[in-house]
């Protein structure tokens, strides 16, 4: 009787485990198959055919401030067909961005030099730059940093460079435009928009830029790139 009891206590700690643990798998698999039909609901109310039930859907799912919800809710409406919902979600993704760094590329004819001899060619860069003059003062990035934006305004406040006056920017639908003092001396308009580039990738923030360089030197029209996720 004495070398029996362990024994029986040993098998039953060891199916109280396997139920325990039988629970927890269970109670795992529940959860994922619940957060599974929240996002599915997520996919569905933001496909309603009722263009206010969109915008409805969005903006609560933004109040609801929970971050995976968000998460999928703002890759699924920026990449909407619907420009009220992209416009939203737009608010709500640059509301929460302390800023926007963009990749800045000139026309295809002189990125392509560029790019040829950013390959270890300083020389064929230094006569680029001297050809185009305005490539001494634009780089290649350029970074909007948010002034405490807040989805509910249409304007907000932005600079390039923390010594840089700052300047204001609008939100028009799902477009942002504005003008300031981007580059050294460079005063540019600019504007972007979310835009899908490929079926199933995630869309980017893709705009331009219209400057007028202080010297006189002619700038070309600028595009400007910038992932959102």
């Amino acid at each position: 009787m004495t070398t029996k009891l362990p024994l029986a206590l040993a098998l039953g700690l060891a199916m109280a485990s396997s139920v325990a643990q039988a629970q927890k798998t269970m109670s795992t698999a529940v959860q994922i198959e619940a957060k599974r039909a929240e996002l599915e609901q997520i996919q569905q109310q933001l496909a309603d055919p009722d263009p206010l039930r969109r915008q409805a859907a969005i903006m609560a799912i933004v109040e609801s401030r929970d971050a995976s919800k968000i998460d999928l809710a703002l890759k699924i409406a920026l990449s909407s067909d619907d420009a009220a919902v992209r416009g939203v979600a737009l608010r709500a993704y640059m509301a929460n961005a302390k800023s926007l760094r963009f990749e800045v590329q000139s026309p295809p004819e002189i990125q392509r030099q560029i790019d040829a001899a950013l390959n270890g060619d300083s020389e064929r860069m230094a006569e680029l730059k001297n050809r185009y003059r305005y490539l001494r003062a634009v780089g290649d990035q350029l970074t909007f940093t948010l002034k405490n934006y807040d989805m509910s305004r249409s304007t907000g406040i932005t600079n390039t460079r923390d010594n840089y006056n700052d300047f204001s920017f609008t939100v028009s639908g799902d477009r942002v435009s504005g003008t300031g003092d981007l580059f050294n001396g460079i005063t540019c308009a600019f504007e972007f928009q979310p835009q899908k580039i490929a079926v199933g990738a995630p869309p980017i923030l893709k705009g331009l830029l219209r400057c007028n360089n202080h010297s006189g030197d002619p700038v070309p029209r600028l595009t400007i790139t910038s992932p959102l996720f």
